[in-house]
């Protein structure tokens, strides 16, 4: 079996969005952390 998730040819795309306010800088810098830290491509 293939283990989950994307290959090298995927991009992952995510959209962050809400009232002012609510944490959404936070959040985005938080996953550009933890991206980068896996291994993740340029941002």
């Amino acid at each position: 079996m293939s283990s989950p998730g994307p290959s090298g040819s995927e991009r992952l795309v995510l959209a962050v969005s809400g009232k002012g306010g609510v944490g959404k800088s936070t959040l985005s810098a938080l996953l550009i952390r933890v991206l980068s830290e896996r291994g993740g491509g340029p941002l």
